[in-house]
């Protein structure tokens, strides 16, 4: 029962966290120039809640019932596939937290200033320039770690005369879930 709770919530939150990031690419290709820094105010916001409400809950949820179904399912110790999501999970959580997150959080406060005149539109951070390419940096990668927990490949594919002739144990998952 545990192992498909973990399962559900760890499938909740990959939807919630890829949602999240292509609602931020969505906002982002609608919002105006910092020139019309009204308009522009309220879609860096929108990005921000979007960011703090599902996006960091999301990625939350995903880390850790992916760790707590490793703690918890021998197999999943055992398969180099698990290992490899466990890596990119690291990537993305890093990205999201620093560079996704952090600057919608910056951006939204620094236009909202702009906005209210308390700060020169051409004080906005200009950093956000590859914020796109981020994002779908972050959103193929979760679309990599699906496709891994879906395909769940056997390291014997590539390695199996080999491996069995050294006597190394068979990365055995059970293709049930």
């Amino acid at each position: 029962m545990l192992r498909k709770t973990l399962k559900i919530l760890h499938t909740l939150g990959s939807i919630g966290l890829t949602g999240a990031v292509a609602v931020h690419l969505v906002l982002l290709g609608m919002a105006p120039g910092p020139e019309a820094i009204q308009e522009h105010a309220v879609i860096r916001s929108a990005i921000a809640e979007v960011s703090g409400w599902i996006l960091l809950p999301s990625l939350a949820v995903v880390f850790l019932s992916g760790l707590l179904s490793m703690a918890f399912y021998r197999p999943f110790r055992n398969a180099g596939w698990v290992w490899l999501k466990a890596i990119l999970s690291l990537s993305v959580f890093g990205s999201i937290l620093i560079h996704v997150h952090g600057t919608a959080i910056r951006t939204a406060e620094a236009t909202r200033a702009a906005a209210d005149g308390e700060i020169p539109v051409d004080r906005i951070p200009q950093y956000v320039h590859n914020e796109a390419l981020i994002l779908w940096i972050i959103l193929l990668v979760c679309i990599a770690n699906v496709v891994l927990g879906v395909w769940r490949p056997r390291a014997e594919r590539w390695l199996g005369p080999q491996r069995a002739a050294r006597g190394a144990p068979a990365q055995t998952t059970s293709r049930r879930s």
